[in-house]
């Protein structure tokens, strides 16, 4: 199993959770090691502990997966940007058991595709 992370602990970031459990229901391969939040570190969120903020990613010295589980696009790229010195940080894509992903559709690093998404691309005829 490989270990990963999951950034924030608001709404989205809980619907995320179900989603890698989801996942791994199906294939077991997320070890969900806790939240990357601003909350007190050991805090429980949904019987996972709050691991620390920002820097504790940022300074983490071994190989993580994590997934940045936050509803504003803006705040995510700003966090890319901000974890990017750290090349242990790994950004998986978590897709759904029940999503449809069209075979012309290209999913870029970190992307999140919930339960019974269509993803997929109309061609002009």
């Amino acid at each position: 199993m490989k270990d990963i992370v999951i950034v924030g602990s608001g709404g989205f970031a809980r619907e995320v959770r179900m989603l890698i459990d989801s996942c791994n229901k199906v294939e077991n391969i997320w070890n969900i090691i806790g939240w990357i939040s601003n909350e007190p570190v050991g805090t429980m969120i949904d019987q996972l502990p709050v691991l620390g903020n920002d820097e504790w990613l940022i300074k983490c010295n071994r190989e993580i997966n994590a997934v940045i589980a936050l509803g504003d696009g803006n705040m995510r790229k700003k966090l890319v940007n901000a974890y990017a010195s750290n090349s242990n940080i790994i950004f998986p894509s978590i897709v759904s058991d029940t999503a449809v992903v069209g075979n012309t559709v290209s999913l870029g690093m970190g992307s999140i595709v919930s339960f019974n998404s269509y993803y997929g691309r109309y061609r002009n005829r």
